[in-house]
């Protein structure tokens, strides 16, 4: 529960820096978060949290692969690519339409935070036994979200519902 505390609140900083420098990321995922040795922070640019932990947790989480990250700020374009990974995308972007259309935004990243921290409080990929196709019909038309098991921390199943509420 440690290491998963750290990992979260490693990942929560780094993301709360990204939206206040006015970026989404667009592709939140246990792929795209890499574990570096030490608690000190940030060379190489990747997004991290200052030390809050100390050993036996000798490592920081940093948000990486910036690929598809876009700017906040402006004018949603008249339409944008797809974009992020269909496990992790928010039920609007899986859609197609309202938010979206206009590609990567903080709240999506958001929404991929909760499912990373399913990901790490079970061990597994989420929606790992369906297609693509059935991850968008279950998230986006019949409103289904990732169970928890009651072995899993509660304020990590707390906060990841949280950040798949509907607002």
């Amino acid at each position: 529960p440690a290491a998963l505390a750290a990992l979260a609140a490693d990942v929560a900083a780094g993301l709360a820096a990204l939206h206040a420098a006015g970026v989404a990321h667009g592709d939140l995922t246990s792929t795209n978060v890499l574990l570096a040795s030490g608690r000190a922070g940030g060379e190489s640019g990747a997004a991290a949290a200052p030390p809050l932990t100390a050993p036996p947790f000798p490592w920081t989480a940093r948000i990486s692969d910036y690929g598809l990250a876009a700017p906040v700020a402006g004018p949603a374009p008249a339409s944008a690519p797809p974009y992020g990974t269909v496990t992790h995308m928010p039920p609007e972007a899986l859609a197609g339409g309202g938010a979206g259309a206009r590609g990567p935004t903080p709240a999506g990243d958001v929404w991929a935070y909760g499912v990373l921290l399913w990901e790490a409080a079970h061990g597994c990929r989420a929606w790992a036994s369906m297609t693509h196709a059935q991850v968008v019909a279950a998230v986006s038309v019949r409103g289904t979200r990732l169970a928890w098991s009651p072995r899993a921390p509660r304020w990590a199943a707390s906060l990841a519902t949280a950040c798949w509420a509907d607002d």
